[in-house]
């Protein structure tokens, strides 16, 4: 589960590689925002790689 604010846009060219629109959700207690998104620039993108090299090195 993601304790990071969810990603809502529909249209953005990075969505596809972001955390933030891929990450598993809580249903009950979650936060979701629209970041401003231009070409292959968004505010806030996270890519997924950081975080599975994270997950990698704590085992």
């Amino acid at each position: 589960m993601s304790d990071i604010t969810m990603c809502t846009s529909i249209d953005c060219q990075l969505a596809k590689k972001c955390y933030r629109k891929l990450a598993e959700k809580n249903l009950y207690y979650q936060s979701f925002a629209e970041f401003k998104h231009e070409n292959d620039k968004c505010e806030g993108y996270m890519p997924i790689n950081i975080y599975d090299d994270k997950m990698d090195s704590s085992n």
